[in-house]
């Protein structure tokens, strides 16, 4: 439409729109911004505005004039545009502010001056370039020498005055004339100037500029013989301006001084020059020697209001029409007489004549008496104007001057008597007004007045033969002419153009032009109803009409009629129905205007966003926009629901992935789902129900796809969701109607074996099928599957069975304990495992879903918020704690917790159901008849109570007594002890000595079982030793003889020593080759010793893996021991558990030394391993009766770990083997298959020999009773204490068995989290430790601080430590133990650079506290973005964009938070950068804690940021200024140095 709007012939009548109105801007003559002007659009006319225009549109600025609301065509988030309306114009000052203005200061004030004060002196003066605020203040305007409209002093003073209360009195966002260009040149000084400077500027009518827009011209032109200005100062009537040339100049003048290349001495300035056009061509001699005559009165007694120049003179000299004065003439009349036309006697001034009167107020009263017989005019509004006549009416009469006023200068200039230019400053603007009055014309002037109070100004013209006067009583000459149709049509273009609508429209009916007549009308209405107050009642429905004329006159207008003005009432329609507003109605409009963005951006606020989409795609709208626009209409329709709404959206998108990832953006899970059923993709929408946890429905619909990967998955995700139905503890015996449901569903699915054997098993849960239970318990255990197997032995826990143990037959007890002991097993396996709990599944399982992720790490992930579902079994305990945030909430909502709260929960119910049912087998073991015989019957073969059956003991008859029976009831008790092991301590003391009043009643059972039995034991193991016979037993043979040998050392190690020795067996030497039971050494001797293990482990015998495990861990114990007693510093350093201490000092070391034994021994366990994690062919090696083939991958990796360990206590107490152990650890990493279980990960994921250390003090935290012990025999000043082991200080090896038979500790679990259950107290956190009193991580971690310190200087501990104790405590948990270890890895590294002393302060003390801070931002932002996102769902679509920036920026703001989290993590690549480990420093974590306060003020303006101490004891230590490597500032100087680390040497 623009195009052919372009290219369409002008009218007729010539007539156009865009010539007249000054605010019309004619498409595509001028680029959007000043840097895109280059040669083809020179030479370029421009209005000043016009310019100012394209500087702004690349400076991102907008000064919208109007205060109508301007038409959005962008989100201004992404512009980030900086827009002012509107504009306080003289019109605006004088309706909307001049009237609410103290009455008392602007007394006698006229507005004009007043606002060309406020703009030409105060804030468009030199002066003010120089001010912060950009005005001079009241001395500086009082005392200023310049040429001020006001006069003295006190004057002065009232104008400030009144400017003070100006600026309080107009609008916030409003902008002046003087303000654009303070802000434009501000702008250009701080960016330069877009694009290439103008060679050349022309300046017309300078006289209207202020001073200050010469600095700004003179900026974009700084060829100093390129800057041209016209004017006339004689006619700064102009409202705001108080220009003079002679300033300008002396202005320019010091601006070329200030140059730049002037400065450098890269040019000589160039001074401005001055001259003058003194020949006047529009006015004949007549009237231009009156107007010189006041010129010179007003350089003679006004020196400083013009510039200095020579009298005008007449191009052509015609003197016989001089100004003509009419005073004293009162008679109406005779001034209708004046207006008439001679020849027909009617009163209408012609096309070329006006009347000129005062003010607004003179016009109305005027019309009022003479109808609209011709033009009349302001003085204001003739300025510019030419008539060939020109009637000044009641000029002297309404002037503010005072005839003395103008008698004084009557009498000043013709009897030369003296001339107060103070008093009477009045006139200095009304000479000026009555030059710009007698100028206005080309032909005659009259000057009409009703008084005599111009007779003064008469008087001096007609003497100096310049005026000529009326004589009273004569007849009054008719002056009027007529005009034909073409010079009315030429004159109201002239007065459209200056903004005289009303003056347009009459000439136009004058020209018979009625519709361009209606157009000016329209006009004038529209500028009316935009003087209007806002609170006015009606403004809106006047504003409404005026859009409603507009629309109307460009839809009637005739075809022939200039199709850009048509255009243009279209758009002036719009504008005004934007005010309403009506955006339906305006979006039109706009579009018919060819106004595509405005139309796109109304239709989108009127809700109608198919015609918003319409114009996106069918026109040019900016890019922004149109993403906006389209945006929104995309929520919209999905919001509607609806399958065809949810197609219009998805055409709005590239494809379907981009579609179904924004809904998935804007939370809109069930239009997804509706969306793919739409279209057919069942699988795709099974996948999104089977996410959200909607299974049944999931599904059907996998199985409504029929594609072979869609049957696999439904049967996946029913099984998912009968797992999700069946919660741990809370889901039995309470199936929902969803459970059924999918039960119901099974009968037509593809399950294997195993699926439905765990459906077996989950229908057994749910209806606590006892034997059921048990077996699947059994076989769950068996293979290794902890979930299955927690959950099965669990519900088992809950049926009959536990019961049995007072009244079932032995056998029958002994499985109900196994199975107890299994679900101990269990427990102690989750508890004690810190990563198991993690697991997908098993979060399932406990009713926990994890929140988003903060950061993902490479090795390490930390997940900080997990949620706990109402089914979850350990919700009221949940509940119970978020009770203590103060907010209200729904009781069956879900609750979101920390993710270490959370997990302690978890592990705190696991040990409490473990703990109950120890209690309730531990009661039920006390009175049951199988765990006593009754010692009377088994005496006197008689009981009274045994008929009666008061005895509740057993009485078993005395051919009953046997072996078997003794083995059946001391393997009960067994079981018991076993089971009772597992009991936790978790309430502290109380519960810790419950604990050993149970073990002393189970020892002092034992005791008499041990003591009874102890002989016959002894004699049972020489009589087994003797009577192995491998011809019999071939494939058990080993494993009975290891066994056998294992026990009788631990039983009777001084008669097994002299009878293992004497073993002989005979077997024929071929069957004994054949199953691997001889071997012959290279000198074909028997081999003997530890070699023979070392040939066990070829796995080319038969023998049982655990036996084979175990007879090597003791070698191991027994080599380390071997070790130290041949070492100079004795059992110094000794590492191994307590058991293994024991065991090897009851055996004695070996009287030589080890040798190359355990290089042997190493090599021999590494080929072994190879067996285990089948990279090589394990051959005759069994485990649990099967070969390790067939194995469950949970036992040979269990069995891997024991192995490991043992390399590990080799490594750790054998300096000698610590790398080729290394290695091999390594290696298992690598050959591992499938993947690296869980059970060695620790082991075979380490790096460095650290990580191995780690390994093994987690590895041997499972076994409570059997720490590590660490025997420290020299007295050193500064103790190790490692974290994980329990040193022992025992000078005097003797002593050392004593002191490991007592554990002053019970076995309790520590919880990670410090929030407790209430009414709870604390269990203790590290109770493996042997500290007294007990510390804490934190006590550690502080303690190791204090340590530390003394290598550190003075007063850089000493500032952290201000903060630690401000707050009372330094970060502990995961975090802190992360944070540790890398500082340990950064100071043991042989490999990389030692750190720097501050890096390791940095890193054990405030580091740890930013990444716990940091850790709960993410959190705050998602849980904001959640909740738009909900409010948008839930607003009106007006208020989409504005919601969707704000999730947007909070989006960004999480990002930015992860990307901190990531780099500062532990983990993080920043701590070892690059091949030669470069190691990062002080000034790197720094640059990246900086960037957090800005992170948190941006959280701020979104969502509530957590205050937390983390923040003091972190962030701020690390940008205290106080601190060594913080920027040093030096005296006087406000910029930092760069941030430097100091060096090792330096001293802070």
């Amino acid at each position: 439409m623009d195009a052919v709007v372009a290219s369409a012939p002008k009218p007729t009548q010539g007539l156009s729109l865009l010539d007249m109105d000054e605010n019309a801007e004619e498409e595509g003559v001028l680029p959007a911004k000043f840097s895109e002007l280059d040669d083809s659009h020179f030479p370029l006319f421009v209005t000043y505005d016009q310019l100012c225009k394209l500087l702004e549109a690349d400076f991102n600025l907008e000064f919208n004039p109007s205060p109508l609301p301007p038409a959005r065509t962008a989100r201004a988030k992404n512009r980030k545009i900086s827009s002012r309306q509107p504009l306080i114009s003289f019109d605006y000052f004088n309706s909307k502010i001049w009237p609410h203005m103290d009455h008392k200061v602007k007394r006698g004030l006229h507005s004009a001056l007043v606002y060309s004060e406020f703009m030409g002196i105060i804030k468009g003066s030199e002066a003010s370039l120089g001010k912060p605020r950009h005005y001079i203040d009241r001395s500086e305007y009082q005392n200023h020498n310049n040429r001020s409209l006001s006069g003295d002093i006190p004057e002065r003073s009232r104008v400030y005055t009144l400017f003070e209360a100006y600026r309080k009195l107009r609008p916030s966002t409003s902008y002046d004339i003087a303000d654009r260009v303070h802000l434009l040149i501000k702008t250009i000084q701080d960016h330069g100037v877009p694009g290439n400077h103008i060679d050349f500027l022309y300046v017309d009518e300078a006289q209207d500029n202020l001073i200050i827009d010469a600095a700004l011209l003179r900026t974009l032109c700084p060829n100093p013989h390129g800057l041209f200005f016209a004017g006339d100062t004689a006619q700064t009537i102009s409202v705001g301006s108080a220009f003079r040339f002679s300033e300008l100049k002396a202005f320019l003048y010091r601006l070329e001084r200030d140059d730049g290349h002037v400065k450098r001495g890269g040019r000589p300035p160039v001074d401005p020059h001055f001259f003058q056009l003194s020949t006047n061509y529009r006015s004949h001699g007549g009237i231009v020697n009156a107007a010189a005559f006041i010129v010179s009165l007003l350089d003679s007694y006004f020196q400083h209001s013009i510039d200095s120049l020579a009298p005008e003179v007449a191009h052509v000299d015609v003197t016989t029409h001089k100004p003509l004065f009419f005073s004293g003439m009162k008679n109406q009349l005779d001034f209708l007489r004046l207006i008439s036309d001679s020849d027909s006697g009617k009163v209408e001034l012609g096309a070329h004549q006006v009347i000129i009167v005062r003010n607004e107020k003179a016009a109305s009263a005027l019309k009022a008496v003479i109808g609209r017989v011709g033009v009349v005019l302001t003085l204001y509004e003739s300025k510019g104007m030419e008539f060939n006549d020109v009637l000044l009416y009641n000029f002297f009469t309404d002037s503010p001057a005072a005839w003395t006023d103008w008698r004084a200068m009557l009498f000043a200039k013709r009897e030369n008597k003296s001339f107060n230019a103070r008093r009477h400053s009045i006139l200095q603007s009304e000479l000026k007004s009555f030059y710009v009055g007698l100028t206005r014309a080309r032909e005659r002037v009259w000057i009409w007045d009703e008084t005599s109070d111009g007779y003064d100004m008469e008087t001096l013209l007609v003497s100096h033969n310049l005026a000529t006067s009326y004589k009273t009583g004569g007849v009054v000459p008719q002056l009027a002419a007529t005009s034909v149709a073409d010079e009315w049509s030429e004159q109201a273009k002239e007065y459209f153009s200056k903004g005289l609508f009303l003056e347009a429209e009459l000439c136009f009916r004058k020209a018979e032009m009625g519709w361009w007549a209606e157009v000016a009308q329209a006009y004038d209405h529209r500028q009316e109803a935009m003087r209007l107050p806002e609170k006015q009642a009606d403004r809106l429905s006047i504003f409404f009409q005026v859009a409603w004329t507009f629309d109307r006159l460009a839809q009637k207008a005739d075809p022939n009629e200039d199709h850009e003005s048509i255009r243009l009432l279209f758009y002036n329609a719009a504008d005004c129905y934007t005010v309403i507003p009506y955006h339906g109605s305006a979006a039109l409009a706009f579009l018919r205007a060819g106004k595509y963005n405005q139309a796109a951006y109304h239709y989108r606020m009127a809700g109608m966003f198919d015609e918003a989409v319409e114009v996106v795609k069918l026109h040019n709208v900016d890019r922004e926009l149109a993403e906006s626009v389209t945006y929104t209409a995309k929520f919209v329709f999905a919001a509607r629901k609806d399958v065809p709404s949810l197609h219009k959206a998805w055409k709005l998108c590239t494809d379907k992935e981009e579609f179904l990832e924004f809904l998935q953006d804007n939370g809109f899970e069930e239009q997804r789902v509706d969306f793919l059923d739409s279209i057919g993709d069942y699988e795709e929408a099974a996948e999104l129900l089977w996410e959200s946890g909607g299974y049944v429905s999931a599904v059907n619909r996998f199985r409504q796809a029929r594609s072979p990967s869609a049957r696999l998955k439904a049967t996946a995700c029913l099984l998912d969701g009968i797992r999700a139905e069946i919660p741990f503890a809370t889901g039995y015996l309470n199936p929902s109607d969803n459970l059924s449901e999918l039960f119901s569903l099974i009968d037509d699915s593809e399950m294997s074996a195993d699926e439905a054997a765990e459906v077996g098993m989950l229908r057994a849960v749910i209806c606590l099928q006892t034997q059921d239970l048990g077996q699947y318990s059994r076989d769950y255990f068996e293979a290794g599957n902890i979930r299955c197997a927690l959950l099965a032995l669990d519900a088992w826990t809950q049926t009959e069975a536990p019961g049995t143990i007072e009244y079932g037959p032995t056998n029958h007890v002994a499985k109900v304990l196994l199975l107890c002991q299994q679900y101990g097993s269990v427990i102690n396996f989750i508890v004690r495992d810190p990563d198991f709990i993690d697991h997908p599944d098993m979060l399932t399982l406990f009713g926990i879903s994890s929140t988003e992720q903060a950061v993902e790490s490479e090795s390490q992930d930390i997940t900080y918020q997990r949620t706990v579902q109402p089914r979850s079994f350990i919700f009221a305990k949940a509940s119970i704690l978020k009770t203590r945030d103060s907010k209200p909430r729904n009781q069956l909502d879900p609750i979101t917790l920390s993710k270490n709260e959370v997990d302690d929960l978890i592990r705190r119910t696991l040990l409490e159901r473990l703990n109950a049912l120890i209690e309730k087998v531990d009661n039920l073991s006390r009175k049951s008849r199988r765990f006593e015989i009754c010692p009377q019957f088994l005496m006197t073969k008689a009981c009274p109570g045994h008929a009666d059956k008061t005895c509740w003991r057993d009485h078993i008859p005395e051919k009953e007594l046997n072996i078997k029976q003794f083995n059946s009831r001391f393997r009960l008790h067994l079981l018991s002890i076993a089971f009772v092991d597992y009991w936790t301590a978790i309430d502290g003391s109380v519960d810790e000595e419950r604990n050993r009043a149970n073990k002393q009643k189970y020892i002092a059972v034992a005791y008499i079982l041990l003591v009874q039995a102890m002989p016959t034991v002894k004699s049972w193991l020489q009589e087994v030793f003797r009577s192995l016979r491998p011809g019999e037993q071939p494939m058990s043979f080993l494993t009975d003889l290891l066994t056998t040998c294992l026990l009788a050392t631990a039983f009777d190690y001084d008669d097994a020593v002299t009878y293992l020795w004497r073993g002989q067996w005979s077997l024929d030497q071929s069957e004994a080759e054949e199953n691997g039971l001889i071997i012959q050494g290279r000198d074909k001797l028997p081999v003997v010793g530890t070699a023979i293990h070392c040939y066990l482990l070829t796995g080319r015998a038969w023998i049982e893996v655990g036996v084979v495990v175990a007879f090597a861990e003791e070698i191991c114990g027994q080599l380390i021991i071997t070790e130290y007693y041949h070492s100079p510093s004795a059992y110094d350093g000794l590492t191994l558990p307590r058991s293994w201490i024991i065991r090897a000092f009851a055996r004695e070391p070996s009287l030589q030394n080890n040798g190359a034994l355990a290089f042997h021994f190493v090599s021999a366990i590494s080929k072994f391993l190879k067996l285990l994690v089948l990279k090589e062919d394990p051959g005759r090696l069994q485990m649990q009766g099967k070969l390790v083939k067939e194995a469950a991958p949970s036992a040979r990796g269990r069995a891997v770990a024991r192995l490991c360990r043992c390399l590990a206590l080799i490594g750790h107490n054998i300096e000698s083997t610590k790398w080729i152990i290394l290695h091999i650890l390594k290696e298992i990493g690598t050959v591992a298959n499938p993947q690296v279980r869980t059970e060695y990960q620790g082991y075979a994921t380490a790096c460095n020999w650290n990580e191995v250390v780690m390994a093994l003090k987690t590895s041997s935290a499972t076994s409570p009773l059997d720490k590590l012990i660490v025997v420290r025999q020299k007295a050193k000043a500064l103790p190790s204490v490692v974290a994980g082991m329990r040193t022992i200080f025992c000078p005097d090896e003797g002593k050392l068995l004593k002191k490991l038979q007592l554990v002053d500790s019970p076995p309790t679990i520590a919880l990670q989290s410090q929030t407790l259950i209430p009414g709870l107290r604390q269990v203790a956190s590290n109770p493996g430790i042997e500290l007294k009193p007990q510390q804490s991580d934190a006590a550690l971690e502080q303690k190791s601080l204090q340590l530390e310190r003394k290598s550190y200087p003075r007063n850089t501990a000493s500032v952290i430590q201000a903060f630690f104790r401000r707050h009372r405590r330094r970060a502990g948990g995961p975090i802190a133990r992360a944070f540790e270890d890398l500082a340990k890895k950064m100071a043991e590294d042989p490999d990389g650079q030692p750190p720097s002393r501050y890096l390791l302060l940095c890193v054990r003390g405030p580091l740890p506290h930013v990444l716990a801070y940091l850790n709960r931002l993410p959190d705050a932002c998602l849980t904001r973005i959640r909740t738009l996102t909900k409010e948008m769902q839930d607003s009106e679509h007006e208020m989409i964009e504005e919601l969707r920036e704000k999730k947007d920026d909070v989006r960004s703001i999480h990002w930015d938070v992860e990307r901190l989290i990531k780099d500062l993590h532990p983990s993080s690549k920043l701590y070892c950068r690059g091949p030669l480990k470069h190691q990062v420093s002080v000034s790197d974590i720094v640059a990246r804690v900086q960037e957090i306060p800005n992170l948190v003020t941006r959280i701020h303006e979104f969502a509530e940021c957590p205050e937390d101490a983390d923040y003091d004891l972190g962030v701020e230590p690390l940008l205290s200024e106080r601190v060594p490597w913080a920027p040093k500032t030096k005296d006087g100087d406000d910029e930092a140095s760069p941030l430097v680390e100091p060096s090792e040497n330096s001293a802070p």
